[in-house]
């Protein structure tokens, strides 16, 4: 049987028929990493204190940071409070990887966008 991840759009969580957590991630507004888990240190290969303050971009795979795919999740995330999606991710180690991400504008208590958590678990590859 073929896992399948399912995006549970605004509620911050993906849900899939395998018992893997995902990796979680918070940044601020301008989309720098805040938070790290250590689920995300072992999917993207970088520990908290290297990855903390870099821009969630630098994840992203170069084909596409060049078609605006990092800047278009936040700007969505920021226009609707949450965007999900699948994009090519880089490891730390440069192999890239499919992943399913979502991300959910966190707001304070004015209701304006603070920053944002992310939820990402790697696509299983095609059969």
């Amino acid at each position: 049987m073929k896992e399948i991840f399912v995006p549970l759009c605004k509620t911050g969580m993906l849900k899939s028929t395998a018992k893997e957590e995902p990796a979680v991630f918070e940044m601020d507004q301008c989309g720098f990493i805040t938070s790290w888990s250590k689920k995300a240190c072992e999917l993207y290969g970088y520990e908290k204190d290297e990855i903390v303050g870099q821009h969630f971009s630098i994840l992203f795979d170069v084909s596409d940071l060049q078609h605006g795919k990092a800047s278009q999740a936040l700007r969505k995330a920021q226009q609707q409070g949450w965007h999900t999606g699948v994009v090519w991710q880089n490891r730390k180690n440069g192999q890239r990887f499919r992943s399913y991400y979502e991300k959910v504008a966190l707001r304070d208590a004015l209701g304006l966008i603070c920053g944002y958590k992310n939820t990402v678990v790697e696509q299983p590859a095609e059969e």
